[in-house]
């Protein structure tokens, strides 16, 4: 009987063991923000400041690291607001190279993924 016992507790911790699946929980994510330029602005170089505000905690993340029209960086996973203000470097119509302030923002952008993506529209203001 007590080797009934003790074949039947053994059969149960090792049906837990392993029946546990290993999962990944990881709350912080890889962003990857697109600044989209105007149609028909030929955009040379991009010098901005981008400002990320979780929405729920109000944890804010800031960077100037730009490559292209592209910045990304490691956050936690959340719904933010974006902010973006800086220069921007264009080639006119004739040939010229001018610069613009420039300004984005949305709100209540989800990234929750581990590899996230969103994309933010530049305005130009007036020179």
């Amino acid at each position: 009987m007590k080797n009934a016992i003790l074949f039947t507790v053994i059969a149960i911790c090792l049906s837990t063991f392993f029946s546990c699946q290993k999962t990944e929980n990881t709350v912080m994510t890889t962003a990857t923000i697109t600044a989209l330029y105007p149609s028909g602005v030929q955009a040379k170089k991009l010098q901005a400041n981008i400002k990320m505000t979780n929405v729920n905690t109000k944890q804010t993340y800031q960077s100037s690291d730009f490559v292209q029209n592209a910045i990304t960086l490691t956050l936690q996973k959340g719904m933010y607001d974006i902010s973006l203000e800086g220069i921007l470097s264009i080639t006119t119509e004739d040939g010229k190279t001018a610069t613009h302030t420039v300004r984005g923002y949305a709100e209540s952008v989800i990234l929750i993924e581990n590899q996230s993506s969103a994309s933010l529209n530049i305005i130009l203001m007036a020179q």
